[in-house]
C-alpha cells in the first residue's frame, strides 16, 4: 500500500511539474514568425542551408558567412561534410530581405565558431574545418555601409576551439566551454578587445566541461551576470550527456553559481537575453535520437562479424534518415524568480547549431540544421505582436 501511495504521489508531483512548465506566460507578448530571406540553392539545385555559420548585421545589411553542409549527399549515403568560406549579403526592405549579387570570402573556410555582435560587426571566435579546430579570432565588420566585410585580426585563442559559447560585456569577450582536440573543455576565457595588446585570461573553470551550450548577459534584478544554459559533453565511451543545468557567473565574486535547471536537457539550441530579466531558448536537441546513434556507432566499432556490423550500420542509417527534427518549444527563464515557462512553440522546423540575435528590434534565426544532416536555407524573423 505504501508503494502504491508513493507512486501516486510521484505521478501527481510530475503532473504538477509539467503543468507549471507548460503554463503560458501571460506577461509576454506572442512572437509572430515569418521567413525574412532565403539562402541560394547549390549548383546541384538542392537547398544549401548552412550549420555553424558566422552571422552579423549592421544598419540594413545582414550577412551569413562560412558554415557547413552536405550538399553532395547525406553523410550516411556517402556524402562528405563541406566547409565554406562564402559570405552572403542581404539588404533589408519593407517586406523582407533581398539577396545581393555581391559575395565575399572569409579568410578561411570555417564552421562551428562563435559569433558575438560588437559595434557594426561580429567577433568570430574559433571554429572547425577539414584541417581541425581553429584558434583564430577576428572582427568582421562593414566599414562603409556597402556589402563588403573588413577584417581585423585579434589575439589567437590558447588552443583550437569549436562549438563554444560566447558573449561580450563591457568591451570584454567571454568564451565558455566548447570542443577541443582533447574533447569538451571546462575552460572559461576573457579578452579585453578595447585594449591593444591584451591577451586571453583564464577565469574560474566552468562547473562542467560542456559544448553546444548558449551564454547570455542578463540582469537578475540586482546585478548583471553571465548565464550558461544547457549543452552536452561526450565522454570517453563515445556517449554524450545532455545537460539541463543552468549556471550564472557572478562578476563580483568571480564565481559560478547554480540556477534553476531547464525542464529538460537541451543541446545546440539558440537563445537570447530578452526584455529586462528574461532568457528565451528556441528549440534544441533533447538527445534521444542523438544518443541512439552514438550507442549504435559504439556497437559498430566493437562488432567483428561483417553481417552483424552491416545490420548495425543499417539501424544507424535508419535512425538518421527518419530523424523527427528537434524541439520546437520556446522556453522562457525569469532570472529574478528563477522559474522556467513554456512560452510558445515555433511554427516551423526548429534549426540548431546556429545563432539567434536581435536586429532592428526583431529576433533573427538564420539557417541551421533542422534534421540529421539537413540544413534549412530559410532565415526566420520573429516580431512581437
Amino acid at each position: 500500500m505504501r508503494k502504491i501511495t508513493l507512486h501516486i504521489f510521484t505521478l501527481f508531483s510530475l503532473m504538477l511539474s509539467l503543468w507549471s512548465i507548460s503554463a503560458q506566460n501571460t506577461n509576454m507578448q506572442k512572437i509572430h514568425w515569418r521567413v525574412l530571406g532565403v539562402l541560394p540553392s547549390s549548383k546541384t539545385g538542392t537547398a544549401s542551408g548552412l550549420a555553424g555559420a558566422f552571422t552579423g548585421a549592421s544598419g540594413d545589411l545582414m550577412w551569413i558567412a562560412g558554415g557547413s553542409n552536405f550538399s553532395n549527399g547525406l553523410p550516411w549515403e556517402g556524402g562528405s561534410k563541406l566547409f565554406h568560406d562564402t559570405v552572403y549579403f542581404f539588404q533589408r526592405n519593407k517586406n523582407g530581405m533581398d539577396l545581393l549579387p555581391v559575395r565575399g570570402r572569409l579568410p578561411v573556410a570555417l564552421a562551428y565558431g562563435t559569433s558575438i555582435a560588437w559595434k557594426n560587426g561580429v567577433v568570430c571566435v574559433g571554429g572547425q574545418n577539414q584541417s581541425g579546430f581553429s584558434n583564430k579570432v577576428f572582427f568582421a565588420y562593414i566599414k562603409t555601409g556597402k556589402p563588403s566585410l573588413q577584417y581585423k585580426i585579434l589575439p589567437d585563442l590558447p588552443a583550437g576551439l569549436a562549438n563554444a559559447s560566447g558573449v561580450l560585456y563591457q568591451h570584454t569577450l567571454y568564451i565558455a566551454g566548447g570542443e577541443t582536440v582533447d574533447g569538451p573543455t571546462d575552460h572559461f576565457l576573457s579578452l579585453d578587445i578595447s585594449t591593444e595588446g591584451a591577451k586571453w585570461k583564464m577565469l574560474p573553470k566552468l562547473p562542467v566541461a560542456v559544448s553546444h551550450a548558449i551564454m547570455v548577459v542578463q540582469s537578475n534584478g540586482k546585478d548583471t551576470s553571465l548565464y550558461l544554459v544547457g549543452g552536452r559533453r561526450k565522454d570517453i565511451s563515445g556517449i554524450s550527456e545532455f545537460y539541463a543545468a543552468v549556471y550564472h557567473y557572478d562578476f563580483i565574486t568571480a564565481s559560478w553559481q547554480t540556477c534553476s535547471s531547464m525542464p529538460y536537457a537541451l543541446s545546440a539550441h539558440t537563445g537570447i537575453a530578452f526584455e529586462g530579466n528574461r532568457i528565451l531558448i528556441f528549440g534544441g536537441d533533447k538527445g534521444a535520437v542523438f544518443n541512439k546513434v552514438e550507442k549504435t556507432l559504439v556497437a559498430i566499432g566493437k562488432e567483428n562479424d561483417p553481417r552483424q556490423k552491416a545490420a548495425l550500420v543499417k539501424i544507424k542509417n535508419e535512425l538518421q534518415n527518419s530523424h523527427p527534427g528537434f524541439s520546437r518549444e520556446i522556453l522562457s527563464y525569469h532570472t529574478v524568480t528563477g522559474k522556467w515557462e513554456l512560452s510558445d512553440v515555433l511554427p516551423f522546423p526548429a534549426p540548431v547549431t546556429t545563432t539567434a540575435f536581435i536586429w532592428n528590434r526583431s529576433i533573427i534565426i538564420p539557417s541551421g540544421e533542422v534534421k540529421a544532416g539537413i540544413r534549412s536555407p530559410e532565415i526566420w524573423m520573429g516580431t512581437l505582436q
